[in-house]
This record gives structure tokens, C-alpha cells and sequence, in this order.
């Protein structure tokens, strides 16, 4: 993945669709197209919980700990994994879950952003 620039304001823009509208920015974009086409993949986790050591719904361990994740796949596919979960095993998702969204999409943003300013 190379296109940090562009991964960077696609998650920007579904960070805000999620503050304002909730679980129906999830609805209304093919944001697993977009996660796809940036070359995430949904593997429920395993790679965050391979490479943190935790499991990747553990909020608690996540707000202390997001700072020192710093592996754009990594999160893009915990992210992934997220979205997939929220859409199609709990059929909406509850407020911890997009916090949780929330939280982790402005990190991934950032990464992205230092990946763009370094590729320069």
C-alpha cells in the first residue's frame, strides 16, 4: 500500500460521515470496497492481536496502547475487521463500537499522514 495520501482522506471523510451520521455512514459508502482497493483485509483481528498482543475490541488496553501502534496494515485490517463485525454479525453495532471506530480511524489517519510527509 502506497497510496497514503488518498488512504488518508478516505479515512478522514469516514471519520466524520461516522460522528454525524453513526452506523448509517456505514450504510450509505462502499467503504469495504474502498478498505479492499487499499489493500486491508478482514481477518477478524489476528494480525493486530499477532503483532500488539491484544485483542483488537479490547477498548481499554486500545486507549492506552494506540499511540505505540504504528503498522498502517495492521490497523487498516483491525479497522476492516471492525467495520465487517459492526455491518454483518451485530447488525448495527452499539456506541463502544464506534467509538472504538472513531478512535482508531483518527489513528490510522495519522499514520497515514506520517507515511505521505516521510514519502516526499
Amino acid at each position: 500500500m502506497d497510496n497514503h495520501d488518498e488512504t488518508g482522506s478516505y479515512v478522514h471523510e469516514l471519520r466524520e460521515q461516522l460522528e454525524q451520521r453513526g452506523s448509517c455512514a456505514l450504510e450509505r459508502t462502499d467503504w469495504a470496497g474502498r478498505f479492499s482497493d487499499f489493500g486491508f483485509q478482514m481477518d477478524c483481528g489476528q494480525s493486530f492481536l499477532e503483532r500488539y498482543g491484544s485483542l483488537v475490541d479490547d477498548m481499554d488496553v486500545l486507549q492506552l496502547n494506540l499511540d505505540y501502534v504504528d503498522d498502517i496494515q495492521v490497523l487498516g485490517d483491525a479497522v476492516f475487521s471492525q467495520f465487517r463485525y459492526i455491518t454483518h454479525w451485530t447488525m448495527g453495532g452499539c456506541q463502544r463500537e464506534f467509538e472504538w471506530l472513531k478512535l482508531v480511524l483518527k489513528r490510522l489517519e495519522e499514520l497515514a499522514e506520517e507515511a505521505q510527509s516521510t514519502a516526499l
